[in-house]
């Protein structure tokens, strides 16, 4: 992925593609995690390049909603389609903590990120969502106040 950004591009456009045809599995939800991840990582820097490509793919699963049937995810049982989607939302809280740590993101992009980790926050564990977004509001240096339905969002969490 480092060397060709072509193979970055196709790797981190698996997981929305399957979004988009409903068809997910936890082991392409952890295999996306896991590239994007390392990808992350052992990037020196993100360029403006491939952060148009990344941020979009990052962003895309937290816009799972109630509509993610549980006929979406393949051959996976109905208490699994929790765990999986789950696991989706949390990888990619992960992603974007690890992300923002990378990259200096404008003050729209981070409402953007906010907005779309709220947006997922009732599928996953409050804390969880709370820790996550520090994370990435921690490693920015502006920070603009939110919406008030992004607040709200975020004060009505149990």
């Amino acid at each position: 992925m480092l060397k060709n950004t072509d193979v970055a591009r196709f790797i981190t456009s698996l997981l929305p593609s399957a979004l988009k045809h409903n068809r997910v599995h936890r082991a392409l939800v952890t295999f996306n995690a896991a590239c994007i991840n390392d990808f992350i990582t052992r990037s020196k820097v993100l360029d403006q390049g491939t952060v148009a490509f990344l941020l979009p793919a990052l962003l895309e699963p937290l816009q799972v909603d109630q509509g993610f049937a549980e006929e979406s995810v393949v051959c996976v049982p109905s208490v699994a389609y929790l765990l999986t989607l789950t696991a989706l939302q949390l990888g990619t809280y992960f992603l974007l903590s690890r992300f923002s740590q990378k990259v200096e993101v404008s003050a729209l992009a981070i409402k953007m990120i906010v907005g779309a980790m709220a947006g997922a926050a009732p599928y996953v564990p409050t804390r969880q969502f709370l820790t996550a977004v520090i994370a990435v509001l921690l490693a920015q240096e502006q920070r603009d106040r939110f919406s008030g339905k992004i607040s709200m969002q975020i004060l009505t969490l149990p």
